[in-house]
């Protein structure tokens, strides 16, 4: 996007960890726990609940929802005052928001779901380079509280946080790269035939200043992010000059009613909302 717009994108800083200052016994560690994080990541989508049914692919028309702009401080506020991640929060009103549409659609909501989402690698060699990780996470959906919602889902990030299962992704990745398109999807295939993964999940961040394009100030961002596969549901995050957005893309025979899959966006900023209640 730098690249794309030249203009600087003022983005508050991330704290990425950098193998390449560790001593050498923890790298020796960590490539042994390689098999067994990631045989436990992939794992949780064995038998897991799927939102939709199993299908084979989602080729119909999707429905798409955006949420009015939450300034960022909002979601500070929650973050410090229940001492989570900023991404915890995001997490608690995506899923929260999931929850709420599937209610009003009359489905039976899942106790969980498991969804694939990106991770941010440190170093980006810079240019048009997608520099990124992926890894699977179990969500709880089904809850009694927001706040409950939260704070397992803060557990969930501090346990993904030691595993080696995204390096171990990265590499399988790079390999399948070479493969012709046709196998690539083949396999692709079969493996969402084998795993139930139910949401796609990707975040960018918010920026902190005014942008501008061509010398006139971008107002605002939206990011959309088509589904994929058998994956019907697709979250993304995201928004300009500390006013954040949730952005749902959503197949629309996935929850049987379109209006609840439109409403996600609203549903979101209601969870949030909820969140800051109870921090008063």
């Amino acid at each position: 996007m730098r690249l794309l717009t030249r203009t600087p994108f003022q983005f508050p800083e991330i704290k990425l960890g950098d193998t390449r200052r560790m001593p050498l016994w923890k790298k020796i560690k960590l490539c042994l726990r390689l098999p067994y994080d990631t045989a436990a990541n992939l794992y949780m989508g064995l038998g897991a609940e799927i939102l939709g049914g199993k299908t084979t692919d989602f080729k119909s028309e999707v429905a798409f929802s955006v949420s009015s702009s939450v300034n960022v401080e909002i979601v500070k506020r929650i973050k410090d005052h229940f001492n989570v991640a900023y991404a915890t929060v995001l997490y608690a009103a995506m899923f929260g928001a999931i929850e709420r549409a599937i209610e009003v659609s009359g489905q039976s909501v899942p106790h969980t779901l498991v969804s694939a989402f990106v991770l941010p690698r440190p170093n980006h060699p810079k240019g048009l380079n997608i520099h990124l990780a992926m890894i699977f996470a179990e969500w709880p959906v089904k809850s009694y509280s927001s706040v409950d919602r939260m704070l397992k889902i803060q557990k969930n990030f501090e346990s993904l946080s030691t595993s080696t299962a995204a390096a171990m992704y990265m590499v399988v990745i790079r390999a399948a790269s070479i493969l012709p398109m046709r196998v690539r999807k083949f396999c692709a295939d079969l493996f969402l035939r084998i795993f139930n993964i139910s949401v796609g999940c990707t975040n960018f961040p918010t920026t902190i200043g005014r942008e501008s394009y061509d010398e006139h100030e971008m107002v605002d961002i939206i990011v959309a992010m088509g589904t994929l596969y058998s994956v019907g549901l697709v979250t993304a995050t995201g928004g300009l000059n500390n006013q954040q957005r949730f952005n749902f893309t959503v197949d629309k025979n996935l929850l049987g009613s379109e209006d609840a899959a439109r409403k996600l966006g609203s549903f979101a900023v209601q969870e949030l909302q909820n969140l800051f209640n109870a921090t008063l």
